[in-house]
């Protein structure tokens, strides 16, 4: 364990390798360059629909609201999607449909399912 200040006396433990920054870098200027083409695209449609077409101030509060509810609802689902899946509730179910799924089987077969056999 390490002090605040101190070097990590392990480098693989010191988080991101040169590659983990390089990646953040590369997706750093795909964001930006996703950016600006929005708000080019944006701007040159607005010219040409000249001033008939600009979006209203509610149009463009409600088009805000409407992309971050988007994306806090998909980032709420895909966190409680990874919370589920850490914390072993799945692990019940999943074993529970596959013991039902040996019962089924054995019944099938004739043979009869002895809870020890799993």
């Amino acid at each position: 364990m390490t002090r605040p200040g101190e070097p990590p006396s392990d480098p693989a433990s010191s988080g991101l390798t040169r590659s983990g920054w390089l990646l953040i870098g590369v997706l750093l200027a795909l964001l930006a360059l996703a950016v600006a083409l929005a708000v080019r695209a944006w701007t040159a449609g607005a010219e040409l629909a000249g001033e008939a077409g600009d979006i209203p101030l509610a149009g463009g509060l409600a088009l805000l609201l409407g992309v971050v509810g988007t994306l806090a609802l998909g980032g709420g689902l895909m966190a409680l999607v990874f919370f589920s899946a850490r914390s072993g509730h799945d692990d019940a179910v999943q074993d529970e449909a596959r013991l039902e799924r040996r019962r089924q089987g054995a019944d099938r077969e004739g043979g009869g399912y002895a809870p020890g056999e799993d």
